[in-house]
């Protein structure tokens, strides 16, 4: 056990210096059980099929001329809205905070979408399927 002791010391002496982050992302494949990492594996190419199904999905969604009606309405009522001053309305610290927080999670709703469009190769400049 001494032994194992040693071993855990050495590695850790290890990392001091520039290499540091280079030395615990390779004791990290030291401690990892084979079984483990290849059920990490498995679970990380499911994940990875689900979010590639997900954005072909909206692909198709959003490539029609329908779909871009949604989402240019969805932008225009969250990213697109005018700042408020909300501090000017009279409201109380607490209710600006919550104002604010409300709003912020709409843009990050709205944003996150954009972002999984453009990753699935949306084009904005293209008119729709349904003309």
């Amino acid at each position: 056990m001494a032994d194992a002791g040693l071993q855990i010391q050495d590695m850790i002496s290890n990392l001091s210096g520039d290499n540091s982050w280079e030395a615990l992302e390779g004791l990290m494949g030291t401690f990892g059980h084979p079984e483990r990492k290849k059920l990490a594996q498995e679970d990380q190419a499911q994940r990875d099929a689900s979010i590639a199904s997900y954005r072909r999905d909206l692909l198709i969604i959003f490539s029609t001329t329908e779909g871009r009606s949604v989402l240019a309405q969805l932008v225009a009522g969250t990213l697109g809205r005018p700042p408020v001053n909300f501090g000017a309305l009279g409201l109380s610290a607490d209710q600006v905070g919550v104002l604010a927080a409300y709003r912020d999670g709409q843009n990050t709703v709205i944003h996150a979408l954009i972002t999984d469009l453009s990753k699935a190769g949306f084009n904005p400049s293209e008119k729709g399927d349904a003309a």
